[in-house]
């Protein structure tokens, strides 16, 4: 499959294919191109809601009860449930960080945003949705866990207040007092060093977070204005670390509980053994990994569900379009892969994801695979706004509306030649595209090594059925070439090349790039 491979963006070229979506054997009736008609009526609401999305980073859907994990990972969403809708088969845009935010704050596919891994650069150009709800008439807000999102990498332009502890500020010292509590003597499984506090890869922001939302609603100038309010939250990422609480809840076992604090989830490690360069873990290594993993999803809803009584404290939840969702999830040596990279398996872009807003949405669970770029749309949707005046994914996850959902490898995260890998063990340089119908999911790839997956009767994608079934996959196929092409297509003047630059030096930040390598975003291992 010949891919387009997009660069960073400064001129927005709309096709206009019609959209089809088959929904069966045989061909149901065209859609109409999604980036070239009129949306449909915007919803009419009879007060103006706040807008809060919450997001989990790096927290994948499997591993959260909200979705059917038999362990008690997600407490507070799962009560929360019963009055929300809950997506079960949201699906992220891409596989790490920066691009899936990108396409959160634009409603765009990674490859037309063009904010990637060559690129660390959201184009100034682009409609956010922070820019939208602001020129609206909203207070906007960001708190930011993780430094992808930092005026470094352009990701927080429309936020009126953004806040973060990545410098020498207030946030900085709470956070690392209170991850210092987290860090017991007996853990060996980070770098074992008495400072080790005091290090970005192990600090945990979520108590902070919530105070300084809170806080930022409270002492807002103008209260009687509505918010919209963005908050990362990184617990799930490397390094782990989580609570006594959610240790005790998750691993009620002992020997549970200490393999947790002996097995290593060291960055280097967990690379080298899926570069072939380690010893394996062992199953109950693994399952130790997993442990700690899931604790730490317990601790994120914990911290969530702490936000969500504020708002109810303060009589606003039910006035808020409330959104949880994942923006990547984690590898623990599925298909042979560690960390987040180098796929776009679902145990990467499947995601968590929770809406909810009384006064519009009644609480049920859809099935449908939907795409997190669609939250834009959403909430532009629910709030009765009029439509922001660029292209973006239109369909509104309030409407029960099937559609092309696609996820995105455009550019691996790290660097292969600095890495020495090796090329018998995977095409490490591939890209791919994988996209979901009919309870199939079809992937292309740079290769041609494409696979396609059953994820009703197979979700973990063990058995590649490329072979097995030629119609569909011809099919589906078809459906991914119309999707590029009716997808905005983004190319950059020399112009508009330089501008970036000269953008990107000014708003460069050396430390913030040391914290990136910290947590394994930026390394030469």
């Amino acid at each position: 499959m010949k891919r387009i491979l997009l660069a960073a963006v400064a001129l927005v070229i709309i096709g206009a294919t019609a959209w089809w979506v088959s929904r069966g054997p045989s061909e149901a009736p065209p859609l109409a191109s999604p980036w070239t008609d009129p949306p449909p009526p915007r919803r009419t609401v009879s007060r103006t809601p706040n807008v809060l999305w919450v997001v989990w980073d790096t927290a994948r859907a499997d591993r959260a009860s909200l979705h059917g994990h038999d362990a008690p990972t997600t407490p507070g969403m799962d009560a929360l449930a019963e009055s929300s809708v809950v997506f079960d088969r949201a699906i992220a845009t891409s596989f790490w960080t920066l691009p899936t935010h990108a396409s959160l704050f634009t409603g765009l596919p990674t490859s037309s945003h063009g904010a990637n891994a060559k690129n660390p650069w959201l184009e100034s150009h682009h409609v956010t949705a922070a820019e939208h709800f602001r020129d609206n008439g909203y207070d906007t807000y960001a708190w930011s866990s993780n430094p992808n999102i930092h005026s470094s990498k352009n990701t927080v332009q429309g936020f009126n207040a953004f806040q973060q502890p990545f410098g020498r500020n207030e946030f900085r010292e709470k956070v690392e007092t209170y991850s210092k509590t987290l860090i017991r003597d007996d853990d060996y499984s980070t770098r074992h060093h008495p400072d080790r506090w005091q290090s970005i890869s192990h600090h945990k922001h979520g108590p902070i977070a919530v105070d300084a939302t809170l806080a930022w609603i409270d002492q807002r100038g103008e209260p009687a204005k509505p918010f919209f309010a963005f908050v990362n939250l990184m617990e799930p990422h490397a390094y782990r670390l989580p609570t006594e609480e959610s240790r005790r809840a998750i691993m009620p076992d002992d020997a549970r509980y200490h393999k947790a604090l002996v097995t290593s989830q060291l960055l280097k490690r967990m690379t080298n053994v899926m570069f072939g360069r380690w010893k394996a873990y062992f199953p109950k290594e693994r399952a130790a990994l997993l442990d700690a993993y899931d604790a730490s999803i317990r601790d994120v809803d914990m911290h969530t569900t702490r936000l969500f009584d504020g708002l109810k404290e303060r009589g606003v939840l039910d006035d808020t379009i409330v959104v949880v969702v994942g923006d990547h999830g984690e590898q623990f040596g599925e298909h042979g892969l560690w960390l987040h990279n180098f796929s776009i398996y679902d145990t990467l872009v499947h995601v968590p994801l929770l809406v909810r807003y009384p006064p519009a949405l009644a609480p049920r669970r859809e099935s449908r695979p939907v795409s997190v770029a669609s939250l834009f749309a959403t909430t532009v949707d629910l709030a009765g706004l009029p439509w922001p005046g660029a292209p973006i994914e239109p369909h509104s996850l309030a409407a029960d509306v099937n559609y092309p959902v696609v996820s995105e490898l455009d550019v691996p995260c790290a660097h292969p030649e600095n890495r020495r890998l090796d090329f018998d063990i995977r095409d490490w340089t591939a890209t791919y595209e994988a996209i979901y119908h009919d309870g199939y999911k079809y992937v292309a790839s740079s290769n041609g090594r494409d696979e396609l997956f059953d994820m009703i009767n197979d979700p973990r994608e063990t058995k590649n059925l490329w072979a097995d079934e030629p119609d569909r996959l011809a099919k589906m196929s078809k459906m991914l070439d119309t999707w590029r092409a009716t997808r905005p297509v983004l190319e950059i003047t020399e112009e508009a090349r330089e501008r970036t630059k000269a953008e990107q030096a000014e708003n460069a930040d050396e430390d913030l790039m040391d914290q990136l390598e910290e947590l394994g975003y930026v390394n030469d291992l």
